[in-house]
């Protein structure tokens, strides 16, 4: 509509007990956010530039398979690439 790309995944809109993570540091006109609740990614949604998409994939195999991240959602860019080399099969070496 407006040449903007918009992706979900999970359960992206917050209930009781889910702590939400919005990206400030990305431009005005994108937008990131992430829903975790007890640590564990749940679900995520973002709009804007097709990098965020990207993120929404790396986070899939952590939403699925329910691992968790632990508290520290400021670095959760961070903890999605090292749980996915720890845990997800198609990334271990």
């Amino acid at each position: 509509m407006f040449d903007m790309i918009v992706a979900s995944m999970g359960d992206f809109i917050e209930t009781d007990g889910m702590e939400t993570w919005a990206d400030e540091k990305i431009p005005k006109d994108q937008y990131l956010k992430i829903l975790m609740k007890n640590g564990i990614p749940v679900g995520a949604v973002a709009a804007g530039d097709s990098e965020l998409i990207v993120t929404l994939g790396l986070l899939q195999p952590l939403i699925r398979a329910k691992i968790p991240v632990g508290a520290g959602a400021a670095n959760l860019k961070a903890l999605v690439a090292q749980n996915l080399v720890e845990h997800h099969p198609a990334f271990r070496k």
